[in-house]
């Protein structure tokens, strides 16, 4: 078997050696990439929670890095549509069933279309459920 690793370029690198600087620079580019994802990602989150907060200030604050665990069952994301039109959602189920749960979201994307919200907007129920493309 041929060992490329020891072969030697005439810039005296080992072929092994120039590959993992190729993808050093590239992984450094993709985790710049990635940091800044992040970091934009933390800031809506963190606008979010601000305005979730702001708006429900009946509920318990919402911590940085607990959203999706507060809006998975749906539960205060009904709350937040009853607050800015009340009585929109007649129910909100509150018993700890997935397909309840489900339909609380469901319920609340139902809720933002009347308050003038349009698809494009918005995100498909099993995405919030299942925590899909938070950072988008």
């Amino acid at each position: 078997m041929t060992v490329i690793a020891s072969a030697t370029h005439a810039s005296g690198l080992t072929t092994a050696t120039a590959q993992t600087r190729i993808a050093r620079s590239k992984s450094g580019a993709d985790m710049l990439f990635d940091r800044m994802k992040r970091d934009q990602f933390d800031h809506e989150e963190q606008a979010a929670i601000d305005f979730l907060n702001a708006t429900l200030v009946d509920h318990a604050p919402i911590e940085i890095g607990h959203l999706h665990q507060e809006l998975k069952d749906g539960v205060l994301l009904c709350n937040l549509v009853n607050k800015l039109r009340p009585g929109t959602i007649k129910h909100v189920g509150q018993r700890d069933l997935s397909f309840i749960k489900m339909d609380n979201i469901t319920r609340f994307l139902q809720g933002a279309r009347q308050l003038g919200l349009n698809d494009a907007q918005l995100f498909e129920t099993i995405d919030l459920f299942e925590a899909k493309d938070m950072p988008a």
